[in-house]
């Protein structure tokens, strides 16, 4: 049995406004790719690198996730098993396994080292925009477009968490370094930082802080 949990906190750092100035472009360095990775035939929706650098995974709207070998360039795998555009991918801390969803509102579970499936998370109300995976190798985040986001036990195969909070798609979400705390963005404008650890007992919304950004 799940969870709801609401926001607790937000604290943004305000950062000096960046401009760039007709008169300083001429300082600014023009930079080309040093390879093109060609394999795809639709669009790429997101893509991320293995823990040591080793594996570039790319997810499409062909519904396929990619794997490269970031030293000789050469595609390593096409991981098929999703029937509609893959919108996320990444990698567990460890590097042994890899998670992608999309519009198949699926997120399946990836062995990095065989390229095959090993688990298929199912029963999202919204398409799968975001992913991200905990330190611990297991607690995974998962942004919808139906502006929830869940938390789930991927060694344990089920849902721990029900995130409702935001008012449009979560695009992005992310854990902090001890994995107690994910934030989670959105097309409402807003961030939103949850405490995980203290889901049993959430503070109602309008006692929480929430900071739009414009």
């Amino acid at each position: 049995m799940s969870r709801r949990i609401f926001p607790v906190l937000l604290l943004i750092a305000a950062l000096p406004g960046m401009s760039v100035r007709g008169e300083d472009r001429e300082d600014v360095s023009s930079c080309f790719p040093s390879t093109i990775l060609r394999g795809h035939t639709g669009v790429i929706h997101a893509v991320a690198f293995s823990p040591d650098g080793s594996v570039l995974a790319s997810a499409s709207a062909d519904q396929t996730v990619k794997l490269w070998d970031t030293t000789t360039h050469k595609e390593l795998a096409t991981l098929k098993g999703h029937t509609n555009a893959v919108r996320a991918v990444a990698f567990s801390p460890d590097g042994k396994f890899l998670v992608s969803g999309g519009g198949d509102h699926t997120v399946i579970v990836w062995d990095a080292a065989k390229h095959e499936k090993k688990a298929a998370l199912t029963g999202f109300e919204g398409v799968v925009l975001s992913l991200a995976l905990a330190a611990d190798n297991r607690t995974l985040a998962v942004g919808l477009s139906d502006g929830s986001a869940r938390i789930w036990d991927v060694a344990a195969g089920k849902q721990t968490h029900a995130l409702d909070g935001h008012r449009g798609p979560v695009y992005v979400v992310a854990f902090s370094r001890d994995g107690k705390t994910l934030i989670s963005g959105s097309a409402d404008t807003e961030v939103l930082v949850w405490d995980v650890k203290a889901a049993a007992n959430p503070p109602p919304r309008e006692k929480s802080v929430v900071i739009p950004i414009r």
